[in-house]
């Protein structure tokens, strides 16, 4: 009878013992198929949503870090373009933004809003509203991001280009619509710089002048406001008042009022440079992989504890840190389940060898070396544990199906038990975030399944671990001695 032969037969002879290694092999397969499930699954979706977000930098003012007493030095449009010079950068876009008023043109407001609100009153004589009815926005490089993640859409002419000499205006449509405004249109704005007073309560105009500007284009928006959500009403307005002109129009203009805002005595600057507006830029990264290097250079280049570099990246992992605490857990219990199934089967692999020392003598005895025997050994425990891992990985990936998305959905059930006072606004002038994924869309694409390379894995695994019990357990045969054993 050769080895494969006897095997076969001590596995089919000893069912009890069999049966028992069978069990632990297949609850120790649970235990390890599980975390490699939920570990395979949460890598897959960090690296699919990552690639999905891309790679996106934002440099903002850190107000966490800034002291009462701080003078700002805003970013200027050349700083941000010498960090947009970077290697790992593909492009970068930013905006600059003033407010204006007009005699002549109509604020768009809700119908049943009450227009006496929408200005804020100093001493009943002025109104700040009277000066800035109006938001007017340059962007460089590309469209806004209300343009390019489609909350806004041109639906006739086009965008005002950066490097346009004239004046040229893309206006609401709702706002069109009330001021009887088409293509070719002209409006009249009134820029006006104001100082407050704090002894008069009240605000001076220290200069006061008109642009004309030429209408080259009209956008809608793709959502609407609920009428009963006054924060939802408001925010629509803003939009439809928000005028977009030339950048390089708004860039001479933001240095002409920065040279006049120095002089003022009760100015909250004291120079050219601090009275200029800081830009926010934007940069896509060359690929999700540069994202910690470009940090690290462009805060060499910035040289400033006032500003705060954000990504994709650490947008991710705000909203991902209970998927990717239960990675690190996975983790955890992955390698101490090795560890533990290592432990385990060679002390049960080491009691079924002193039951057999006898036989081991034996065929030691008859001429046989002691590495066949323990060849023989890892046959039948090999082939048994097949076995086990093969239903274990089904069992085991169902289990850790279960448990994962009742983790998923307790975490977002304290999401929503948070106080609504937990609001986060961004002070820095983006209109947005880099990314709007929330942690229900994460949620929503956590899929622990069967993949070729989860398989694969769990069977090195396993198989991995029963050779290594095997290999630890056969030290109990290689001290064995015929003749102690047969006398």
């Amino acid at each position: 009878m050769n080895i494969y032969q006897r095997a076969l037969t001590s596995i089919s002879k000893r069912k009890g013992k069999t049966l028992i290694l069978f069990m632990v092999v297949f609850l120790l397969g649970n235990l390890i198929a599980g975390a490699a499930a939920v570990y395979n699954a949460t890598q897959q979706l960090e690296t699919s949503m990552k690639e999905q977000l891309g790679a996106k930098a934002r440099i903002d003012l850190d107000f966490m870090n800034l002291k009462q007493n701080d003078v700002i030095m805003p970013l200027t449009a050349d700083q941000a373009d010498a960090i947009g010079a970077l290697p790992e950068v593909k492009s970068v876009s930013y905006q600059l933004n003033t407010h204006m008023g007009s005699e002549k043109l109509k604020r768009y407001t809700q119908e049943k809003q009450d227009e006496t609100t929408n200005g804020i009153m100093i001493s009943g004589s002025a109104s700040l509203a009277d000066f800035a009815n109006f938001s007017l926005v340059g962007s460089r490089h590309e469209l806004p991001d209300a343009f390019m993640n489609g909350k806004q859409k041109i639906i006739e002419g086009r965008y005002p280009k950066a490097s346009d000499t004239e004046r040229e205006i893309l206006i609401s449509k709702k706002l069109a619509s009330q001021n009887a405004l088409e293509l070719g249109s002209e409006i009249t704005l009134d820029h006006s710089l104001v100082e407050f007073d704090p002894k008069a309560q009240d605000i001076n105009v220290k200069q006061k002048e008109s642009f004309t500007f030429k209408v080259v284009g009209i956008f809608d928006t793709t959502d609407s406001a609920s009428s009963n959500d006054p924060m939802a009403s408001f925010m629509e307005e803003g939009q439809h008042n928000t005028l977009y002109t030339n950048y390089e129009f708004l860039a001479a203009l933001d240095l002409a009022d920065a040279k006049v805002m120095a002089t003022f005595e009760k100015g909250f600057c004291n120079s050219v440079e601090t009275c200029r507006t800081m830009v926010t830029p934007t940069y896509e990264l060359t690929s999700p992989d540069v994202i910690d290097q470009f940090v690290e250079k462009a805060n060499q280049l910035l040289n400033s504890k006032q500003f705060k570099i954000e990504t994709t990246k650490d947008s991710f992992d705000a909203v991902a840190g209970s998927l990717m605490n239960m990675k690190e857990m996975s983790n955890t219990i992955l390698l101490f389940g090795v560890g533990g199934s290592v432990l385990v089967l060679s002390l049960v692999l080491i009691l079924f060898m002193r039951d057999r020392k006898h036989e081991f003598g034996i065929y030691q005895a008859l001429g046989e070396t002691k590495l066949k025997s323990m060849f023989q050994v890892l046959l039948e425990v090999v082939l048994i544990s097949v076995l086990a891992v093969s239903l274990a990985l089904f069992t085991g990936l169902k289990l850790a199906g279960g448990l994962s998305q009742s983790m998923i959905q307790n975490q977002l059930k304290q999401q929503e038990t948070l106080p609504e006072g937990n609001f986060v606004m961004s002070i820095g002038g983006s209109e947005n975030q880099l990314t709007d994924i929330t942690e229900e869309e994460i949620a929503k694409n956590f899929k622990v399944e069967i993949s070729q390379e989860y398989v694969v894995v769990f069977y090195s695994i396993m198989l991995g671990t029963t050779l290594a019990a095997t290999m630890v357990s056969s030290i109990y045969i290689l001290r064995l001695k015929p003749r102690e054993i047969l006398l």
